[in-house]
Formats: C-alpha cells, structure tokens, sequence
C-alpha cells in the first residue's frame, strides 16, 4: 500500500497557472480520472489533498472509489486575507468570516479543515518561509479550537492544532511565487472570483495587496 498525504488534484507539477485554468470553468473529470489512474497504477490506495476552490479536489474524492482509492480533501484550503493563499485557497478577514467558511466546508463534504498559516519554504535559507505566519487571536481561541478539531477528523486536526499553536521560525522574505522559478507576467482576474476570496488576486502580486 502506498499514500500520498499532499497532493493537489488542481495542480500537475508543471506551470501553475496552466494547471489551475484548466479548472477555470468546472473541475476537469478526465484529467481527474487519469491522475487517480496514474496512482492506482503505482500501488496508491490512499491520497490526502489540500484543496482548492474549483473543486478538482473534490470531484476526485468523489470518483476516488472507482478507483479503490480512499481520498480525502478539506475542499478548499482557507487563508487570511493579505497573506500567502489567494492563489488557490478562499480568504477570510474577520472570525465571522473564518466560522463562515468552516461551515461551507462542512456543509460540502470536507473531511478536515486546511488552514494556509504560511508561505513556501525557502530552500535557500533554512527555516525561513516567504510569508509570516497568521497571528494568534486572543479571543474566542479556545472556541475556534473546538470547531476546526471537531470538523477535522483524526490526525488532520491534530496537525492543524500543531502547526498552529507550535512556535514558528525566523520568518521573511516576499511571498512572492516569481521568485521560485516562475518568470511570466502577472494575470488578473483569470481565475474567477467567490464571496470572501481574494480569487481574482494573483499570487504574483500579493505582496503589493499588504
């Protein structure tokens, strides 16, 4: 048996931008069929994704039995406004905002709540990343708690207890995706938009909504 606990069906490891515009206008089943295809040829039997707001993620969890497969997806990954996410998560401002948000995901099938605290890793500097982390609140913490462990099963909310509550490191740099090895122009509004996202905001320009 073999498992994969990252994954994004949205994605397929090349340009990011080509990836997620083949989902633009509704998740692609027969791109969804040939990758679960593709793991089930390599002995794959179980696959944790990280979501997205086309629901490719989704779609494959939904397919995932044909497959023999046990897939889980939190639907889509959610992320504080003005930091690192836009790019594929559905953003939140205020707390009603945030519960706003863990509902839908609860409401849609979600097996566990992601939540984008950081950037990407900056291999070049050990234990920097490219965004700050999302600060701690000091009201209604525990209640929040309470929420996202009991909608997030198992070991998924244990994770996300953890990777939020745990010290973070040295944190800097920009947010910025061009500077990992993407170098088109930026596209605007080419992606679609949703109700409390920053969707229509590219990743490539992040840095200059803060």
């Amino acid at each position: 048996m073999a498992v994969d606990c990252h994954i994004h069906m949205a994605l397929d490891g090349g340009y990011w931008k080509d990836a997620l515009a083949r989902h633009k206008d509704a998740p692609d089943e027969a791109f969804i069929r040939r990758t679960l295809e593709t793991y089930k040829a390599l002995g794959f039997t179980y696959l944790r994704d990280g979501g997205d707001r086309w629901n490719a993620g989704k779609r494959a969890s939904e397919l995932a039995g044909e497959y023999g497969m046990t897939y889980r997806t939190p639907c889509f990954p959610i992320y504080r406004k003005g930091h690192y996410g836009s790019f594929i998560g559905r953003g939140f401002e205020t707390i009603d905002d945030f519960r706003a948000l863990v509902a839908e995901v609860k409401k849609s099938g979600g097996h566990f709540i992601k939540l984008m605290i950081s950037g990407l890793m900056d291999f070049n500097h050990y234990g920097v990343l490219t965004d700050e982390p999302m600060p701690e609140k000091k009201n209604n913490v525990g209640g929040i708690l309470i929420l996202v462990l009991f909608l997030a099963a198992g070991g998924g909310g244990a994770l996300w207890y953890f990777k939020l509550r745990k010290p973070k490191s040295s944190v800097k740099g920009s947010d910025e995706l061009d500077e990992f090895d993407f170098d088109e122009d930026d596209e605007t509004d080419e992606y679609g938009d949703f109700e409390n996202a920053d969707s229509a905001n590219d990743p490539d320009e992040q840095e200059n909504e803060e």
